[in-house]
């Protein structure tokens, strides 16, 4: 968990500076374009949505092969809105060029997704 948390504020590092960038002006910009944040932005939010779902799917799987049972309790529900969250916010990734609506929405549930993180029970 404290790897996902990790990983999941270094990824909003990053976010933060694909919007510093797209906002920028002149030279600033060019100078930033340079850190690459989007690509590297891109590429560990996929690996955090992995490490996301395939977490999920093992934590349900060890308890259930431990107990011979899925406990249905908060942990559980706060664990499957993450990986709700963090599908659909994924999804939006295409339709975030043509409006910005959309990656404000991306924005809101990544921001309730590290929440989640945060705060789960």
């Amino acid at each position: 968990m404290w790897l996902l948390l990790v990983v999941a504020l270094y990824v909003m590092y990053l976010g933060v500076q694909v919007r510093r960038t797209r906002l920028a002006d002149g030279d600033i910009k060019k100078e930033m374009v340079k850190g690459r944040f989007a690509i590297r932005h891109h590429q560990i939010g996929s690996i955090l949505l992995a490490l996301m779902v395939i977490g999920a799917i093992g934590g349900i799987t060890v308890t259930y092969l431990n107990n011979g049972k899925i406990a249905i309790g908060p942990h559980l529900f706060a664990g499957l809105g993450m990986v709700g969250l963090i599908s659909t916010s994924a999804a939006l990734v295409p339709f975030m060029q043509k409006h910005d609506w959309v990656r404000n929405l991306h924005i809101l549930l990544n921001m309730i997704l590290l929440g989640l993180l945060v705060g789960k029970p």
